[in-house]
């Protein structure tokens, strides 16, 4: 083992929040983008990834996509709620 005083010092990793809340955020601008194009393209992610995270989200948290509504277009239920406080903790 080596003495203390030659240890190299521990490199913190960078935070990254749970999961359902990196999801969450993508939902979120998915909500203010509109599109799935446009929210990739204002999280330099693909489509393709949003659309993923979309249909992950539905199928986790069970969200019912709200037809003709300008709000929560892509699903919602009490749960998000929550996921959205949790958010604003870890933010």
């Amino acid at each position: 083992m080596l003495p203390s005083a030659t240890r190299l010092p521990r490199v913190a990793s960078p935070y990254r929040p749970p999961m359902p809340l990196e999801h969450l955020h993508i939902l979120d601008d998915l909500e203010l983008a509109g599109s799935q194009a446009r929210a990739g393209a204002a999280l330099a992610m693909h489509q393709s990834t949003v659309s993923r995270s979309l249909q992950l989200m539905q199928q986790e948290f069970r969200l019912v996509p709200e037809r003709g509504s300008p709000v929560c277009r892509h699903g919602h239920n009490p749960c998000l709620q929550h996921l959205r406080l949790a958010s604003r903790e870890h933010g």
